[in-house]
């Protein structure tokens, strides 16, 4: 079973994996960790799959733009509201149906909710403007296996691992020994013959 440790140095702290501490043999993890990217670096997601892919993530972008849209009209109009309301109080106090008290305290709550639904409305326009642009960099990092394991916690880097490699990696003095790919991920992953 594989652990790891931290040992302090003189300016900072080393982290290392080793099978047991009584075995006395330890490997720097941030070596073990470069030589698995580098590995996961060889894969590269077979075209058919990357382009059912990028359809799948714009349509769900689709819908979540649909949904930032029909936010944007309804703030539009909770602010046409306010302001209507706030000219209807100004409209009261000028014909004398409304004291100068009552049309402050309308006043004041008109333009607080003016303000907030302003800002939430630039919130969900900026948001609305990005997203197109966000899609287009990060549709090829999603299913990048190096990627998506040097953003994972431990955790995470774990549990692919474990799917992508069902046999055991062995990394010894000589560098990581890697068992192919699993064979579900075989379907969608082809090796990069390319030399890294």
């Amino acid at each position: 079973m594989l652990t790891g440790s931290a040992s302090k140095g003189c300016r900072a702290r080393y982290y290392y994996y080793h099978c047991s501490s009584a075995c006395g043999i330890r490997f720097r993890a941030d070596q073990v960790n470069q030589a698995i990217i580098d590995e996961l670096k060889k894969y590269r997601v077979r075209q058919e799959f990357l382009t059912l892919f990028k359809l799948i993530v714009r349509e769900v972008a689709k819908n979540k733009q649909d949904l930032s849209e029909s936010q944007l009209n309804q703030t539009e109009k909770d602010i046409n509201n306010q302001q209507l309301k706030f000219s209807r109080a100004k409209e009261l106090l000028l014909s004398g149906d409304l004291d100068a008290d009552d049309y402050r305290s309308i006043k004041q709550e008109t333009e607080n909710k003016i303000t907030a639904l302003r800002r939430f409305f630039t919130e969900i326009s900026t948001s609305f403007e990005t997203i197109d642009l966000k899609i287009k960099n990060m549709e090829n990092l999603m299913l990048d296996l190096f990627y998506v394991y040097q953003k994972a916690n431990v955790e995470q880097r774990h549990m692919l691992i474990d799917v992508l490699f069902p046999e055991k990696i062995i990394y010894t003095v000589n560098g990581l020994h890697c068992p192919s790919i699993d064979a579900k991920f075989g379907l969608l992953y082809i090796l990069y013959q390319k030399n890294m």
